[in-house]
């Protein structure tokens, strides 16, 4: 058997950072993946106990961690902290899925995934098949302050294989505005620029550069091909031929704006607050949001994402939200938060409701908690700490929500104005893509479902036919790649519309069959990742793969999608409605449940964003 289709496709799914390692059971202890999933001699390597968040920090003079900008810039800090890129590594998915892919191959895709999801990790020499548990505690925070403000070079679509300038926290950064005003804070004083100094730590030095403020810069991730040339994500591409970049609408403008999705401005403020009793504040700019709108939702308990429980500090910017949790810390070990692993924040029930005051009192002697949460004192603490993780969490569901509304929406259903009992019934309904930038979805749009839910509504208030409902296991779509549907235990949705693009391969008799994740079956004991022999220049696409794109809608195009009611459907006159919304979702369910990750998927339903919705009135007649 040929390696090289199923070798393309690994490596497409395996770039897009959202699949995980293989299981046959829920996960547990950290990210479980197959027990071969890290070979034996990086087993014994990085052996040990313990996560990302007190393991061995090989980045110390080398990379400061994110935490060390936030003592000037707490708004972005926050912001960021929350964001897909902090969660870019963090990701128990990409964790699993880059490790299993890596071992499907015996090592030879080196760092295509990572490279981009943890830039210092690389330049740490971390292999890109290590557990995050064995990872730098800066390698965790996946695309930090440095990865963008530490770019010195223009590299193009790079696929991520850029250079981050290495240094300690008082190295020269690289700024969105030749009017940077280091300068004047250093005059100021109470900063510390070199390792003696007394004061907040700070960068010594702030250099213009130019390239961050374009759409290249951000082209450099988001144009990807995999090893053998295939494009994954070419969503920089599709804006640099799109009318947006006609007139001068960046990247930057939609997705850091005040407005998620719409190029109306940014907000203004200083860019710095020095810490102490000065307080003294750069003067008013334009100011990048750090949540980096995009459609994918971080998808991890509370106690481990956002970032912020290893500096033992909350996300609340109120001061009496800082001294509530300051005074329940102070009761516990110090540096508690900081101390707790990932397996250990799951183990905290915060849905009922521990540590909070009403659950404490019902708590009785014989009560039994996990080891790490015997404590009532950590309870109280580890609760007041996830309240302010899920208030941040909230407000950047809102600007995910914001930037997908803005995109794209049910602008039409167009159905007969009146209809008689006992007779088929057709109606259509219009999406459009609402933005002329790019393609929705857009990125890894082979993972990204953006889906029609229409319903037919009884006088009595009963939906009697459904298109684009969920199952009630997992909340996955009744296609093809439902294993309800595979098993014979629900049927499939004959007439769902899905804008998911399709992985396509061909078979050896010629066929084309979509898939999602096939795992390696060559009888090659040692498989490789072997180079395509022929110029993709010439063919178009390689032999024996390609990315099924005719489902997705291109910038402001509209799609008219036509449904089929049944005649017994409508069994009694009167006024009934017919209803039809756009929903999304970042990751279908199948691929949490394929590869073990189950515990995940109710994070993952619960970002399910519906776009907007219709509804009609059909009136129903007797029949002749």
């Amino acid at each position: 058997m040929n390696l090289r289709p199923l070798a393309i496709i690994l490596l497409t799914v395996m770039a897009a950072g959202l699949a995980a390692g293989e299981s046959k059971s829920a996960l547990t202890a950290e990210v479980v993946v197959n027990s071969t999933t890290l070979d034996p001699h990086l087993a014994a390597m990085y052996g040990g106990k313990g996560d990302g968040r007190n393991g061995i920090s090989r980045s110390k003079g080398r990379f400061p961690s994110s935490s060390e900008c936030r003592i000037c810039h707490e708004q972005h800090y926050r912001e960021w902290s929350a964001s897909p890129h902090a969660f870019a590594q963090l990701s128990p998915t990409m964790e699993a899925q880059s490790a299993e892919i890596s071992r499907q191959f015996s090592g030879t895709i080196d760092n295509f995934c990572v490279r981009c999801h943890t830039p210092v990790g690389i330049t740490l020499g971390e292999p890109s098949d290590m557990l995050n548990r064995h990872r730098d505690p800066v390698s965790l925070e996946g695309v930090s302050c440095i990865v963008c403000h530490r770019i010195d070079a223009k590299y193009g679509k790079a696929t991520g294989q850029m250079r981050v300038t290495e240094g300690t926290i008082f190295a020269k950064v690289f700024a969105t505005t030749p009017d940077n005003e280091v300068d004047a804070v250093i005059k100021k004083g109470g900063v510390a620029t070199k390792p003696e100094d007394k004061g907040a730590k700070i960068h010594a030095k702030g250099e213009f550069f130019a390239p961050i403020k374009t759409s290249a810069f951000c082209g450099q991730c988001h144009e990807v091909f995999n090893p053998t040339n295939v494009r994954l994500q070419q969503t920089f591409s599709q804006w640099q031929s799109s009318h947006a970049a006609k007139q001068g609408v960046r990247c930057q403008d939609c997705h850091l704006g005040q407005n998620p999705g719409r190029p109306d401005g940014f907000r203004t403020g200083p860019a710095a607050v020095m810490p102490g009793r000065n307080g003294y504040q750069t003067k008013d700019r334009p100011l990048s949001s750090h949540w980096f709108a995009g459609p994918d939702l971080p998808v991890e308990h509370p106690g481990v994402f956002p970032h912020g429980a290893r500096d033992n500090r909350g996300a609340s910017l109120k001061a009496e939200d800082r001294e509530k949790l300051e005074e329940l810390l102070q009761a516990v070990d110090e540096g508690f938060l900081a101390k707790v692993s990932r397996e250990e924040w799951w183990q905290f029930d915060y849905i009922q409701g521990w540590g909070n005051d009403d659950f404490e009192k019902t708590v009785t002697k014989d009560a039994k908690f996990p080891d790490a949460w015997k404590d009532s004192a950590k309870r109280a603490a580890a609760a007041e700490f996830i309240r302010q993780q899920r208030v941040l969490i909230g407000e950047y569901k809102v600007v995910r929500e914001t930037l997908i509304k803005n995109g794209t929406a049910v602008t039409k259903i167009d159905i007969p104005p009146r209809h008689r009992v006992g007779s088929s019934f057709n109606f259509t309904v219009t999406v459009e893509n609402l933005i002329n930038a790019h393609n929705i979805p857009s990125g890894f749009n082979f993972f990204r479902q953006l889906w029609i839910n229409a319903q037919v509504i009884s006088p009595a208030g009963k939906v009697v036919w459904e298109t684009g409902y969920l199952d009630n296991v997992n909340g996955d779509l009744a296609d093809g790649f439902n294993n309800r549907i595979m098993e014979g235990k629900i049927k499939e949705d004959t007439q769902l519309w899905n804008a998911q693009a399709r992985l396509t391969i061909r078979g050896e008799h010629g066929a084309d069959r979509a898939i999602f994740f096939p795992i390696n079956t060559d009888f090659d004991p040692t498989p490789q990742l072997r180079p395509n022999p022929f110029p993709n220049s010439l063919r178009g696409r390689d032999n024996a793969f390609r990315i099924d794109q005719s489902r997705v809608l291109g910038p402001r195009a509209v799609r008219n999608v036509s449904y089929s009611v049944p005649a017994k459907v409508f069994d009694g006159p009167g006024t009934w409605k017919v209803m039809a919304r756009l929903r999304f979702r970042g990751i279908p369910p199948y691929f949490y449940e394929y590869f073990g990750l189950t515990r995940y998927i109710p994070y993952l339903n619960e970002g399910i964003v519906d776009v907007n919705g219709r509804t009609v009135d059909v009136v129903v007649e007797a029949s002749k």
